[in-house]
């Protein structure tokens, strides 16, 4: 096998047990568009390229316009094994606000949509029901809604609450600092210590929250003594 194939098959290894990763964060859509709720690129990208890192994974992005008004994007996989994976993406310029009078803001706009649907599409992160309709938030926010919102945000399911003596002993015997709020608890320790027991929280009950940036869960309510 030549050295370019041993980089590939390095590479498609670190990739799966990337996206197994992924897979078990749960990724909120906390911003709302145009009707509809999705989740924001800062949101995704911190976690993606963390991830990435810990996986001998590096995240390369470059965009560029043509003479068309066309934005081309590229992004590049590159693994530690030399091994390089390129994507290459195309979409039209967006048209927000003024359209023609506002050629930065159009850029902009075109871009930040860019960055985040590749990002999803080669990650395979899924957090809305129908990501093109994303795609109508340049073109259509300056417009009023015509039609009754079709798209409602689905609830988060609730995990179930557990004591929090059982949950402190639980984050104890992993060696993870946390501290409650309510009737939550967060865990405080860092992605380092997280990372190596993504497995057991997630069994246990616990989900990653992208909008704080930690891992919580429930936690039944304390009866007054």
């Amino acid at each position: 096998m030549s050295e370019n194939e041993n980089g590939f098959v390095d590479f498609v290894k670190d990739f799966i047990e990337l996206q197994k990763e992924l897979n078990k964060i749960e990724f909120l859509k906390n911003k709302k568009g145009y009707n509809y709720h999705y989740t924001p690129l800062e949101d995704i990208l911190p976690m993606v390229v963390g991830i990435a890192t810990q996986h001998n994974i590096a995240i390369l992005q470059s965009f560029d316009t043509n003479d068309n008004n066309i934005v081309v994007g590229e992004l590049i996989l590159s693994h530690i094994s030399g091994y390089e994976r390129k994507f290459v993406s195309r979409i039209p310029m967006a048209n927000v606000g003024s359209g023609k009078d506002n050629p930065t803001q159009n850029v902009g706009a075109t871009v930040s949509y860019l960055r985040r649907y590749m990002i999803m599409s080669v990650f395979g992160i899924a957090t809305e029901d129908n990501d093109a309709e994303t795609r109508q938030l340049p073109q259509q926010q300056s417009k009023p809604s015509q039609q009754p919102q079709q798209n409602k945000p689905q609830p988060q399911p609730q995990q179930p609450a557990k004591p929090l003596a059982d949950v402190e002993t639980f984050l104890k015997s992993l060696n993870l600092s946390y501290k409650t709020q309510g009737n939550m608890i967060k865990i405080l320790s860092g992605y380092n210590e997280t990372s190596k027991n993504k497995e057991s929280l997630v069994k246990y009950g616990f989900r990653y929250n992208a909008q704080a940036k930690a891992w919580i869960m429930p936690i039944q309510e304390q009866e007054a003594s």
